[in-house]
C-alpha cells in the first residue's frame, strides 16, 4: 500500500512538472505574439477608448447611442491602468494578461477532455498564434476579454 502512495505522489509530481512546461511554453509564446501587435488601434476601437474616457469621468455621455454594441466590462477594467498608463497600452496590457489567460484555459479544458498533454499544448498554441488572435487580441478591442470570459 505504501508503495502505491508513493507511487502515486511520483506520477502528481510528475504530471505538476509537466505542466509547469507546457505553461512556460505557451506563456512564453504568447508574450512573444502580443509584442508584435500590442496596443493596435483600430477604427472600432474609437468606442471602446471613448468609453473609457466616460469611466475615468475625462468624457461626456454624448454618442451613447453607439455604445449599445459595445459591452462595457472590458472599458471599464481598462479604466484603472489608463490612469498610469497611455489608454492603448493599458488596454494592451489587460487583453495580453487576458490572452495568456485565455489560453492556458484552453490548455486545461483540452487536457481534461483528451487526457493528453500534447493535445492541450497543441490546441493552446493553435488558439494563440491564430490570426485573428494575433491581430485582435493585443490591440485596443474587447476579443481577448469576450474569449476569457467564454471559457
Amino acid at each position: 500500500m505504501k508503495r502505491y502512495i508513493n507511487n502515486k505522489l511520483l506520477t502528481l509530481a510528475m504530471l505538476g512538472k509537466h505542466n509547469f512546461i507546457s505553461y512556460l511554453i505557451i506563456m512564453s509564446i504568447v508574450t512573444a505574439s502580443f509584442m508584435m501587435f500590442f496596443g493596435i488601434v483600430y477604427p472600432d476601437s474609437r468606442f471602446y477608448l471613448h468609453m473609457t474616457r466616460f469611466f475615468l469621468g475625462l468624457a461626456d455621455i454624448n454618442g451613447i447611442e453607439e455604445w449599445f454594441a459595445v459591452r462595457p466590462l472590458i472599458p471599464l477594467l481598462a479604466a484603472l491602468p489608463s490612469t498610469f498608463l497611455w489608454m492603448p497600452a493599458a488596454y494592451g496590457v489587460l487583453n495580453s494578461i487576458l490572452w495568456i489567460l485565455s489560453s492556458l484555459l484552453m490548455y486545461n479544458i483540452t487536457v481534461r477532455i483528451t487526457a493528453s498533454r500534447q493535445s492541450g499544448l497543441a490546441a493552446a498554441l493553435m488558439f494563440a498564434t491564430s490570426p485573428p488572435t494575433l491581430l485582435f487580441f493585443g490591440s485596443v478591442m474587447l476579443e481577448a476579454g469576450g474569449t476569457f470570459l467564454h471559457f
